[in-house]
């Protein structure tokens, strides 16, 4: 069993998946994933923590959630001595995108309306400490905005709100929405990554964009 500190269909279930079949066969032995989200994480990694020491289940988390998290709020459990590390299987970034309805289609666009409708625009995010959340937090920084936070129990749940206008701009993983933005039910500004990702190498990075400095990513 491999229990994936977020919910189906966010950054760190779809950077899992992919390996269980070559590490089914390498153990000979069946995995599943075992989706376990919430409080940023720290549910899943009690949940592995608390299993039993028999060397048949694993953590995928992101970094975040291991450096970030036991800073933002109450955990029950120690990363260095309760946990020990495996291997990085990844690193994701993640990407600015917006409803499309929102008249805007480059970062300096956006940042231009929300200095001019300041507390207006909402943005996505799951739990404190997640990636989508300080990739936000840093966008306001950076940008000198007022950006309105709006909490949701998973990525999917979030991206659904995003689709739907409830909100009007995201931080999501590039894996989980590239079939949205296909389909056109949201619009990509930028990566989040400091250099040109080679999963959509036509995208700016926010620093490019006109953010310097602004760099995210998130190491499963």
């Amino acid at each position: 069993r491999i229990i994936s500190n977020f919910g189906a269909g966010g950054g760190t279930d779809n950077a899992t998946r992919p390996y269980l079949d070559k590490v089914s066969k390498i153990l000979g032995q069946q995995i599943v994933i075992d989706n376990k989200g919430g409080a940023s994480g720290a549910i899943g990694i009690e949940a592995a923590i608390k299993s039993a020491h028999d060397g048949y289940t694993f953590l995928a988390t992101p970094s975040l959630s291991i450096a970030i998290v036991p800073h933002v709020r109450k955990v029950s459990y120690d990363v260095f001595k309760d946990l020990a590390p495996v291997t990085m299987h990844g690193d994701g970034m993640m990407m600015l995108a917006v409803h499309p309805s929102l008249p805007v289609k480059t970062v300096p666009q956006l940042v231009a309306l929300a200095k001019a409708r300041p507390g207006e625009l909402n943005y996505a995010s799951t739990s404190p400490g997640s990636s989508n959340h300080l990739s936000g937090e840093l966008l306001k920084s950076l940008a000198g905005i007022n950006i309105v936070r709006v909490t949701y129990k998973g990525a999917g749940s979030a991206i659904n709100a995003l689709m739907g206008g409830e909100v009007q701009l995201m931080f999501p993983s590039y894996g989980s929405v590239k079939g949205h933005i296909a389909q056109r039910r949201m619009r990509a500004l930028a990566m989040t990554s400091p250099k040109p990702s080679a999963l959509a190498p036509e995208m700016p990075t926010m620093a490019s964009a006109g953010l310097p400095g602004y760099e995210s990513i998130s190491y499963t």
